[in-house]
């Protein structure tokens, strides 16, 4: 799956963006960026994983919707966007009032970061373009996440984004100037325009993981949709390049889940990319399949609940996706 949308709102900006919070009252040393990790290496520190994941669905129309100021500037500005493109705005899906990345993220953080904790660093993945462009949504998270974060967005990679987003904040947390990081995966189902051949998600879908030294212990807010009973500690994140065939994309997945353990004590989470092949692994490894409705996060949705379940065994477990069109394959291992 391409990481754009065949007719997408062009966004201004890059792809991937950062900013940092509100300027502390004093002048702080600047945060080095990391360094590419070698091939082999663990993605962070030792100890370093998921404290806590939460995931929510965002059924009906959005609160957004419901306010006529917005939507008639959402309405004005989206038309003239499109018309670059010699688009133009679908009323119906525009009244069905399509949910917007702010909102959804806002949401996770309430229940995702535990009261008195700061953040250090957000990182928002998505493959399918904000229902508002007009703002930079990172941005706009850094200022009501607590701890004020440095922010990235990664986006045009499709469902390969969030694994960047999650080598990224490992690489990050090596630089002992990060400690605390939300990875923030998002997708929404509806855009108000002709969107070509590019695929859809079937509905509105984020994950978050609260990523930092796994041995930590985590109280999250009542209201959390889940906690995980014990963390999870990161182990490695490969992007492979040029995988050019999904033959070939299976044969890296099963090399990488051998080093993992045995089949009993491996567990893979597989996305859309690589369901059809799931059969040829199922008689080595325990096979979780992401809802095909969700492109970008439904390995992660897996994940989430996995981490969340009451009495889960101690095993690895390996998040596959493989996007034919780029020809790339993202692996992250987790040992739970």
């Amino acid at each position: 799956m391409s990481g754009t949308l065949a007719r997408s709102v062009p966004v201004p900006g890059p792809a991937t963006t950062a900013a940092p919070g509100p300027a502390p009252a004093t002048t702080a040393a600047p945060i080095p960026a990391p360094a590419p990790a070698p091939a082999g290496r663990l993605a962070g520190p030792a100890h370093w994983g998921v404290r806590a994941a939460v995931r929510l669905g965002f059924p009906g129309r959005a609160a957004l919707a419901e306010d006529a100021a917005h939507t008639a500037l959402l309405r004005t500005y989206l038309s003239d966007l499109l018309k670059q493109d010699g688009l133009s705005l679908d009323e119906e899906k525009f009244a069905a009032g399509g949910h917007s990345y702010g909102e959804m993220a806002e949401e996770l953080l309430r229940l995702t970061v535990p009261p008195g904790e700061a953040v250090d660093l957000l990182v928002l993945a998505s493959a399918v373009p904000d229902l508002t462009p007009g703002r930079s949504t990172a941005i706009y998270l850094s200022h009501v996440c607590p701890g004020s974060p440095l922010a990235l967005a990664i986006g045009d990679q499709g469902a390969v984004a969030a694994f960047t987003g999650l080598r990224l904040a490992g690489e990050y947390a090596r630089t002992d100037a990060l400690h605390s990081t939300i990875l923030l995966v998002v997708e929404q189902a509806s855009l108000p325009y002709d969107t070509g051949s590019a695929p859809m998600p079937a509905e509105n879908a984020a994950v978050a993981l609260l990523l930092g030294d796994s041995t930590v212990p985590v109280s999250l807010p009542a209201a959390a949709a889940g906690r995980p009973r014990h963390p999870a500690r990161l182990g490695e994140v490969k992007i492979l390049a040029d995988v050019q065939t999904d033959e070939a994309a299976v044969c890296a997945l099963e090399a990488a889940a051998a080093g993992l353990g045995g089949p009993s004590d491996t567990a893979l989470i597989l996305g859309p990319g690589l369901a059809e092949h799931a059969g040829d692994l199922a008689d080595r490894f325990l096979i979780h399949h992401a809802h095909p409705g969700r492109p970008a996060t439904g390995t992660w949705w897996e994940l989430a609940g996995m981490l969340n379940e009451p009495r889960r065994p101690a095993r690895s477990v390996l998040l596959a996706e493989y996007d034919p069109e780029s020809a790339t394959l993202a692996l992250a291992a987790f040992h739970v």
